[in-house]
């Protein structure tokens, strides 16, 4: 059976390129990262697999350089025939364009009398008229699977009532169209809440762990260093961090963010007034692996507050976990059970109490230190690799 991939993964011939022509708050690597997991896992269960990416890179002029974003053709695999899609990258235009050039490469491509699977990643209503319309045009052999790693109504904190408008018009045209879904990959259980799964078979694959070793051994830091690594936005609970890192008197700790967002000039503010605070911006994420396994602790100081937190895993809990340096976070609905006893938790939201537990972390021995992180290093990969993890997207498909 063929098996086709529609995402917005970056393929990596051109990550370089996209990465300069984008402004800062432009780049999406969590996503990207877990598309690429994904796609490893895949190659184990299929041999005629092919990828259609239409990257995820924010509207210009904005968050991009370059009103245009070209297609081109590559070939992640032997045998493979890949097709990065263009489209015009402007506000509005760009999801109908997005659409119908997607339509036109599926109808090109996807045999019309044969078995095929779609594998279509996150909710976007281009991806999913696309599929409906192949549907409608008669492609009655094809099985349609979406993986959703959030929820639309979830992804932004804009309160700009053109943006919540034209969002309220996409959240119909969606669920309107999940209709030519026939099961669904959900990351939490949660999920089924907000969407209309129905008796639609699914399965919930919260994340994905993905091995990348350096090729040299890093050392840690002599100082007490606490890192944050991701989006920096208000809502993650950045400003809270900040707070229980100020409350620390001792000069031998120190505090490393990096990422895009919009609390960045709250941070560079912050840096400038205490010189042990170091913001790195935007860098790559082999850069980001380096300072995890540099780091004494690494922390996500998102907290439960806010009905979203049920219907979301954050990425970089798998990403953390594998780093092998001991995490800190706080008690999610969206995080299962068994990974609590891998890390540390925070025990109240006050930066006071994050503060506390910073410490407490920081002051264990680093032999202890070591042991944990490497037990959590081993349960994400031997429990949450990529064969595993989409062995169970494999058997939900071929059940259908």
């Amino acid at each position: 059976m063929r098996v086709y991939f529609i995402g917005s993964l970056y393929p990596s011939e051109r990550l370089k390129e996209i990465i300069s022509n984008c402004r800062p708050g432009g780049i999406d690597n969590a996503a990207n990262n877990f598309q690429w997991s994904l796609i490893s896992g895949f190659y184990h269960y299929y041999d005629n697999f092919n990828i259609i990416t239409q990257p995820n890179i924010r509207t210009y002029p904005t968050y991009y350089k370059h009103p245009f974003f070209r297609s081109s053709r590559y070939s992640n695999r032997a045998g493979s025939y890949d097709q990065c899609l263009g489209f015009l990258n402007i506000p509005i235009i760009k999801q109908f364009d997005k659409f119908y050039r997607l339509t036109a490469r599926l109808k090109k491509i996807v045999p019309k009398n044969e078995p095929s699977l779609i594998v279509i990643y996150a909710i976007t209503s281009s991806s999913l008229k696309a599929i409906n319309e192949l549907k409608k045009s008669g492609w009655n052999q094809i099985k349609t699977c979406l993986i959703v790693p959030d929820l639309p109504q979830f992804m932004s904190s804009s309160k700009n009532p053109i943006y919540l408008f034209l969002k309220k018009i996409d959240s119909w045209i969606i669920n309107d169209q999940l209709r030519s879904i026939d099961c669904f990959v959900l990351l939490t259980k949660f999920m089924t809440e907000k969407i209309p799964v129905g008796i639609k078979p699914f399965v919930v694959v919260e994340g994905i762990y993905h091995s990348r070793e350096l090729k040299n051994e890093v050392r840690k830091e002599e100082n007490k260093t606490i890192l944050y690594t991701g989006t920096l936005d208000r809502r993650y609970g950045i400003e809270n961090l900040l707070e229980a890192f100020k409350g620390i008197s001792l000069k031998n700790y120190r505090l490393w963010i990096c990422g895009g967002g919009n609390t960045e000039k709250m941070i560079i503010d912050s840096a400038k007034k205490d010189n042990r605070i170091v913001y790195f911006g935007n860098i790559t994420h082999e850069e980001v692996i380096k300072l995890q396994q540099r780091a004494t602790i690494v922390v996500n100081p998102r907290t439960p507050s806010g009905e979203y937190t049920k219907f979301s895993f954050p990425s970089k809990t798998i990403e953390y976990l594998g780093s092998g340096t001991p995490t800190i976070l706080f008690p999610l609905s969206g995080i299962p059970d068994e990974y609590y006893d891998y890390c540390f938790t925070f025990d109240d939201e006050s930066p006071q109490a994050m503060k506390s537990k910073i410490i407490e972390v920081c002051n264990k021995n680093q032999e202890e230190l070591n042991t944990l992180g490497m037990k959590a290093k081993d349960f994400v990969k031997n429990n949450k690799n990529a064969v595993i993890q989409v062995g169970k997207i494999y058997n939900l498909v071929h059940n259908l």
